[in-house]
């Protein structure tokens, strides 16, 4: 692919094991490109890949179903998608990458010399990424966070079963936020990398509970009083009261003859 279109400077993937190996990062620092990295557990962040997987993945197993050849039927469709005008675009993906029409199984009726459509295709695609927006945004009923950089949070762990929390009840505190996506670090040093609806504010932890190295910690005046400590050591008053045996059915028995 490189040889055909050339080295990219920024290469976008998802969070797998292919793509956090240390092969894969020499190669990308050899040809100099940026790797870039999807939010974790967020494939909204990685719409477009996540998108065309479904119809790809609908014809592989269609393909194998049928029982015919799946390398043959993975060309097919790739032929009919590059080919075919895209939903968002209105413009088919082979023309902006070749500016050319590219010819398919179905006939051409009129040839026509292709101009620069890319001005068309980003117009298209910015009304529509509006409305797909707006749209989404009010079916999930989305509002916008508050959280800022200085934040703690806790955050969404996987449910393994009935009884596990929504949230990992171990506190983090926000370092960093892009957009929707934030990092959050914990006091033992471990970051994180999630949407922000994946985190959820709590106050500020105990000082016994979050006096580490991992975090800067603000002091206050309180903090820094040395703690009053009680020099005569006096037990603690216990009740003076008499204890009676207790009065059961109007007679009184004593305790000791009572299993």
């Amino acid at each position: 692919m490189f040889s055909v279109h050339g080295i990219p400077d920024t290469l976008i993937s998802d969070n797998g094991p292919p793509f956090n190996g240390d092969d894969y990062a020499r190669y990308l620092k050899a040809l100099g490109i940026q790797a870039k990295f999807s939010t974790p557990y967020w494939p909204q962040g990685n719409a477009t890949v996540e998108r065309f997987m479904r119809p790809l993945g609908k014809a592989l197993k269609t393909a194998t179903l049928e029982g015919r050849p799946w390398k043959q039927e993975l060309n097919r469709f790739l032929l009919q998608y590059r080919t075919t005008p895209h939903c968002t675009t209105g413009v088919p993906p082979s023309e902006l990458l070749f500016n050319r029409v590219i010819k398919g199984k179905l006939a051409v009726i009129n040839s026509k010399k292709i101009v620069n459509r890319h001005k068309e295709a980003r117009d298209n695609e910015k009304t529509r990424q509006e409305r797909n927006r707006e749209y989404a945004n009010q079916r999930r009923n989305t509002r916008k966070s508050d959280l800022q950089v200085g934040d703690y949070v806790l955050v969404r762990q996987e449910k393994k079963n009935k009884l596990t929390a929504n949230f990992n009840h171990k506190p983090y505190k926000v370092i960093k936020k892009t957009g929707s996506e934030m990092l959050a670090q914990s006091k033992d040093g471990h970051i994180v990398k999630r949407n922000v609806s994946h985190f959820k504010r709590i106050n500020k932890p105990r000082e016994e509970d979050t006096d580490d190295e991992g975090f800067d910690y603000e002091e206050n005046s309180q903090n820094n009083q040395p703690s009053i400590s009680n020099e005569n050591n006096v037990a603690p008053r216990r009740s003076s009261r008499i204890r009676r045996p207790p009065n059961r059915y109007g007679h009184e028995y004593p305790s000791n003859l009572i299993n």
